[in-house]
């Protein structure tokens, strides 16, 4: 199961998303990153953590942020037989991602990650140009509050628009830290090719009651060309010692589905 991986750290500019001044877009130092990291190191924003200057970042909660990244060609080639994912690990919060000016990826939850096939969107001889929109947490957040009046949304702190939003909650402020609601890549996003990889593994079982034995069914999934993988080895092993290990075919959606006893 060929894997390589290409992170994308570097070459990266934001801006405010209304700011339609060409001279708008200002270097993202590298990503992961956020905004009030980058407004502070192009020196739009004072330190926040100084002071009192925490009011006067409050601004940044209200806007939504662009942040795009352009890759000349050829920076990556998806070969044949290979699958070519563009990953983000993290995306705070309200995030539509676009690549070469097609919608790839809609995300609203901050804690999960991301995972897009490129092979047929990506240009393999001519420049690639990926877009990430950050909308505002703190207004969605209230939209969604209004949007659901036969729900009582109850924030024992703050406003009620944090609740339903899956985004980092002391961002609305708490009492051992500042209102800081933040916005942007926030963990790595990188390329990653393979032949095949498995991306899921589960195991359903019942255990005796002595406690002594266990029987059911362990189940992986193999994505890619997974047309090059017919089969899978589990192996279970205890202490040092091989305790299972069986052979299984690879079938319907690439899952494999061998029974324990």
């Amino acid at each position: 199961m060929l894997r390589s991986r290409q992170n994308l750290r570097s070459g990266w500019s934001f801006k405010q998303h209304d700011d339609d001044d060409p001279g708008a877009w200002l270097p993202v130092e590298t990503v992961p990153s956020q905004v009030h990291i980058d407004l502070l190191a192009n020196k739009r924003i004072p330190d926040p953590f100084v002071g009192i200057n925490e009011q006067s970042v409050q601004w940044v909660a209200e806007k939504s942020w662009q942040y795009k990244l352009r890759l000349p060609a050829p920076a990556i080639h998806c070969p044949e037989n290979t699958s070519t994912d563009l990953v983000f690990e993290g995306l705070d919060t309200f995030a539509t991602v676009t690549l070469n000016g097609g919608e790839i990826l809609k995300s609203e939850n901050m804690h999960i990650s991301n995972r897009v096939n490129v092979n047929k969107t990506w240009n393999s001889d001519s420049e690639n140009v990926l877009e990430i929109l950050f909308d505002s947490a703190l207004l969605r957040g209230r939209d969604i509050v209004k949007q659901h009046g036969e729900h009582q949304f109850f924030a024992r702190q703050t406003e009620e628009g944090r609740i339903p939003v899956r985004k980092a909650q002391y961002n609305w402020g708490w009492d051992w830290g500042p209102i800081l609601m933040t916005a942007g890549p926030w963990r790595p996003v990188y390329f990653e090719q393979y032949t095949a990889r498995l991306d899921d593994v589960r195991a359903v079982y019942d255990l005796a009651a002595d406690l002594k034995s266990c029987s059911g069914r362990l189940m992986a999934r193999v994505s890619g060309a997974s047309e090059q993988t017919d089969h899978l080895v589990f192996l279970l092993s205890r202490n040092g010692k091989v305790v299972f290990k069986q052979t299984c075919g690879v079938g319907a959606g690439g899952w494999s589905k061998p029974l324990v006893r």
